[in-house]
């Protein structure tokens, strides 16, 4: 379902309701997995939530500008653990 909502956000001219509309999907999609792998990663409940919420601020940032990545929550999770 991620991939294509990605697609199509890619076949129009994004706008920033399309790209917030799809970081919207995707936290409601990917949060809870994404959390309990920052969980398992870094031992830590509170660091891990901190973690989670700022890799999709950072998205709400950058996508206008960069565009939509290609595994968007493969790129969150691997841009928090840098």
């Amino acid at each position: 379902m991620c991939i294509s909502l990605i697609s199509l956000a890619r076949q129009m001219h994004t706008t920033n309701h399309d790209i917030t509309s799809t970081i919207d999907h995707l936290y409601r999609q990917s949060s809870r997995q994404l959390f309990a792998t920052l969980v398992r990663l870094l031992g830590d409940f509170d660091l891990a939530e901190e973690a989670l919420h700022e890799a999709f601020r950072a998205a709400i940032e950058k996508w206008p500008t960069q565009g939509i990545p290609a595994n968007p929550v493969r790129r969150n999770l691997f841009v928090r653990r840098q």
